[in-house]
């Protein structure tokens, strides 16, 4: 049978690494561009679909290499999910949510509520993953 009740933790796991030091695209980490693409739009939420690569709102600044920072995501979810047997099928929606309390040039601060629903309805809600460091505009 399979272990189902990994997915939370499938989920939490993916997130962590996206937002970690790991996550690197276009000479910076995944979360200094959410929130520069946040902080430069005037939005304090982005929301995205991970198993379809949408991003909204839509029109962010930046949105080309968001969406180039989703490659790959979806396929290691599924290669957690077949550890344990689960078909990719089984989990059609997998959603992050940032939200940004405060947009401001001094400090990055992203809060990410990370979300599965699986094909019986069931969600499957990581614990928040909160990022906070020094944050600088950098002259271009």
């Amino acid at each position: 049978m399979a272990r189902t009740k990994l997915i939370k933790s499938f989920v939490h796991n993916l997130v962590d690494s996206y937002m970690s030091t790991l996550g690197w695209v276009e000479g910076d980490y995944k979360s200094t561009w959410l929130y520069r693409s946040a902080l430069e739009s005037g939005v304090n939420k982005i929301c995205i679909d991970v198993r379809n690569s949408i991003i909204e709102p839509s029109g962010l600044k930046h949105e080309t290499v968001l969406k180039k920072s989703l490659i790959g995501l979806s396929e290691h979810f599924d290669s957690m999910l077949a550890s344990q047997g689960i078909e990719a099928s089984y989990v059609p929606l997998l959603r992050f949510t940032f939200d940004v309390p405060e947009l401001s040039n001094r400090e990055l601060h992203l809060i990410c509520n990370a979300l599965a629903v699986d094909a019986a309805g069931k969600e499957h809600l990581a614990a928040p993953i909160e990022n906070k460091y020094g944050y600088e505009i950098l002259a271009t």
